[in-house]
């Protein structure tokens, strides 16, 4: 008995190891991808993590990346076609960010999603983001003082957009199309442009200039219609559409009291939607926030002015939810998933529907939004320096 255990002990001890071990030096890790219309089918860009740069290059500012392009009928065939030019392997399991461009988008992104979730090498919980105005592949080229890898500098900025100011929402694959596969609810993507010049090249050279010529900012939102894109939103609609669906950490919001500008800072937002028996939605919104800023002589020891400026803020949220969903319903696009409360709580009721939800019912559904503001912090100062100077 003790020779069978020491033989299996001996085996294990030799036989262990990864089948499938590779060194890190075998690959040309992807970071980024961008998808791109093409008239022979699609032009796939990768960003490429491991070039080869010096180290001294990189202390100039230079980021140590590069971007592979090719061409195929299938974005399989196009990422073979990259792959035959890299001397290494190519490994899409650190993928930060996809870029898909627009024109892709408004065709069907249902080819796309498929390529992406097929893939084994990736984990799936990436951001997914359309370029607006601009070519995906040059959204990949374009580099920021403050991120050595374009991809990087994307993820980065729609997290930190869609924290601190709620204008877009975050799109992971994985999130996106499960959206895509509930019974009615319709998806949302978040855009990014490049402001300033864009020369389709790497511009590294402007990462030693104090302002460069061209940087990457984050866009508003696309809204879809199955797997088509069918409309942008403007700011006040995006900040609607996150409200309602509790997509909106923190915002900035201008109300004029009196003549005078007052900025209130809203961080804490929460819409709870209640579909009622005839179909109708009521959408209550509770809100709480400081002031941030005042411009004037408003006296905010005044319980009087407090209450204008709540009354102000209310109706300011009220105007952005509405905008918001009066575009999603002129383009037939039910964003909020209002269709899919009605398949969870009466099936029944959604089966008779859901042929012609977007097309027919969703656009005329009657939907009544209550907003109730709660300021509890008029910021450092009890009242506004003019109006301190002025009881001099």
């Amino acid at each position: 008995m003790k020779i069978k255990l020491f033989l299996i002990l001996f085996i294990c001890f030799f036989t262990s190891g990864c089948w499938n071990y590779n060194e890190l030096n075998d690959f040309a890790i992807a970071t980024g991808m961008g998808i791109d219309e093409h008239k022979d089918g699609f032009k796939i860009s990768l960003m490429i993590s491991n070039s080869q740069t010096p180290q001294s290059s990189s202390r100039e500012g230079e980021a140590g990346a590069t971007v592979f392009t090719g061409i195929g009928n299938s974005i399989t065939e196009a990422l073979n076609n990259i792959d035959i030019k890299t001397p290494r392997n190519l490994y899409l399991g650190h993928l930060a960010v996809v870029v898909i461009d627009e024109e892709v988008a408004k065709k069907d992104i249902d080819i796309v999603l498929e390529a992406l979730v097929r893939n084994p090498e990736t984990a799936k919980k990436y951001h997914i983001v359309l370029a607006k105005d601009n070519k995906a592949e040059d959204i990949l080229k374009t580099l920021s003082p403050l991120e050595s890898f374009p991809s990087q500098n994307v993820s980065n900025n729609i997290s930190n957009s869609s924290k601190s100011q709620s204008i877009i929402a975050e799109s992971f694959l994985s999130d996106f199309i499960i959206t895509l596969l509930k019974p009615g609810i319709n998806g949302i993507m978040s855009s990014i442009s490049i402001e300033g010049e864009s020369n389709n090249n790497d511009n590294q050279d402007d990462l030693k200039e104090t302002e460069p010529k061209a940087m990457l900012k984050t866009d508003t939102m696309g809204l879809f219609k199955d797997f088509k894109l069918v409309t942008w939103t403007n700011e006040e609609e995006s900040l609607g559409i996150n409200i309602v669906n509790n997509n909106a950490d923190r915002m900035y919001i201008t109300n004029e009291v009196e003549k005078d500008k007052v900025v209130v800072l809203l961080d804490d937002i929460e819409c709870s939607p209640k579909i009622k028996k005839d179909l109708s939605v009521v959408l209550n919104i509770k809100a709480e926030g400081a002031i941030t800023e005042v411009s004037g002589n408003l006296d905010l020891e005044k319980t009087k002015t407090i209450e204008n400026i709540n009354q102000k803020t209310e109706e300011n949220i009220k105007q952005m939810v509405y905008s918001g969903i009066s575009l999603a319903q002129e383009h037939k696009t039910d964003v909020f998933g209002f269709g899919n409360m009605i398949y969870i709580n009466n099936y029944k009721n959604w089966y008779k529907l859901k042929d012609n939800w977007d097309d027919l019912y969703f656009p005329k559904l009657k939907i009544k939004v209550k907003v109730d503001v709660n300021l509890r912090s008029k910021g450092s100062l009890e009242n506004t320096i003019k109006e301190k100077r002025n009881e001099r």
